[in-house]
């Protein structure tokens, strides 16, 4: 059983960057056609400070998987607290400075689109996609959920895949909206994804590290490791489960989550 692309592109930069990796990861062949994937994440720091900064995310995202293409749209429920009298800029250039109280409600909603293998195949051991996003400023920026702006991402990727193992890596640049109250930056990042087939060919795991320079100046850069177990349970459904660990000010000190995919496309064609 060998590795199979995964469906979905990992933007870091923000809450549920390692939902975007690592919901697509399959080893089942698929066609055309629709998949839903949702999933919970808990990320728990100081981010510098002396004191805890709890957060949840939880997103609902539908993907079309064409023949050279993929098309998603993301939908996430957001919620965080932090202590009163704590006022700080995240590493996604969001202000968060509610009073000790917490926030929730709907984030900033995401479409992407990826093109797959505009230079080389996975018949020939390698190939580079190229993926475009819009983050749009549907998070309300009073309460922390958002920046009230739109951000702009384009991300070229390789693809190495093996039998029982695979190499992913990404370089990608974020064009930021101007919040009124605050500058931020126009950003560079970088990824790189490491997997494995375990021995009993229906799970696979993997390790993964991700930087991104600081939205707002000042800030540390986002550092950040992740480790994830998948499970390909049947042909049309699929759950990872991940463990992240901050290595800057700028992410959580740690982190767990677990998303889940369904799909509802025709098998017999190699996964994009």
């Amino acid at each position: 059983m060998s590795f199979q692309r995964s469906t979905q592109w990992w933007f870091p930069h923000g809450l549920g960057a390692v939902f975007c990796a690592l919901t697509g990861s399959s080893a089942v062949a698929v066609d055309n056609g629709f998949s839903v994937t949702t999933g919970v994440e808990f990320t728990k720091g100081n981010y510098g400070g002396d004191r805890q900064i709890n957060e949840w995310y939880v997103p609902l995202r539908v993907a079309y998987v064409g023949d050279a293409y993929t098309a998603t749209l993301t939908v996430p429920y957001l919620s965080y607290s932090i202590p009163a009298g704590a006022d700080f800029i995240d590493a996604e250039g969001v202000r968060r400075s509610m009073p000790g109280e917490r926030a929730s409600g709907l984030g900033d909603v995401k479409a992407a689109v990826s093109g797959y293998d505009l230079l080389g195949t996975e018949e020939q051991g390698y190939a580079f996609d190229l993926t475009g996003e819009v983050k749009f400023g549907t998070g309300d920026p009073d309460k922390g959920l958002g920046t009230g702006e739109n951000d702009y991402t384009v991300q070229g990727s390789i693809y190495l895949p093996g039998q029982t193992r695979s190499f992913w890596g990404g370089v990608g640049h974020v064009s930021r909206g101007d919040p009124d109250a605050y500058e931020l930056r126009n950003t560079w990042y970088g990824i790189l994804d490491w997997g494995v087939v375990l021995v009993t060919g229906k799970y696979s795991a993997g390790f993964s590290y991700t930087w991104e320079q600081a939205a707002f100046a000042g800030n540390d850069p986002v550092s950040e490791v992740t480790l994830y177990l998948s499970e390909a349970a049947t042909s049309s459904w699929r759950g990872t489960l991940y463990l992240l660990g901050g290595l800057s000010d700028s992410s959580p000190d740690w982190g767990i989550g677990y998303t889940m995919t369904v799909d509802w496309r025709r098998p017999g064609h190699r996964a994009m």
